[in-house]
């Protein structure tokens, strides 16, 4: 990824860019928080039912789809950037073409 100019907050106006970036950074704990909790019980579901032998076709991707849930949740750079001042939609990975 190129260096990119970051857009400077006029003087007047860093009370409220101060503000927006606190209510990004609170949204953004929140959400990850939410999506690891959702993954864990993803993981707990997916396991009561691999334990039961008819469950386990369900069980078994569920608990996987549970402990992805939680990487993504825990690791992924997009969810942090997304809310951040200066950025445009070129600079997620999901908007380049790869044709």
């Amino acid at each position: 990824m190129a260096e990119k100019d970051v857009k400077k907050v006029p003087w007047f106006l860093w009370p409220f860019a101060a503000v927006w970036e606190l209510l990004a950074f609170i949204l953004n704990i929140t959400g990850r928080l939410l999506g690891i909790l959702l993954a864990v019980g993803l993981m707990a579901i997916g396991v009561a039912l691999t334990m039961m032998v008819v469950g386990a076709p369900i069980g078994i991707p569920l608990a996987i789809l549970g402990f992805l849930l939680m990487i993504r949740s825990h690791y992924c750079p997009v969810i942090s950037r997304i809310t951040t001042i200066g950025y445009e939609i070129e600079d997620f990975y999901f908007a380049k073409d790869f044709s």
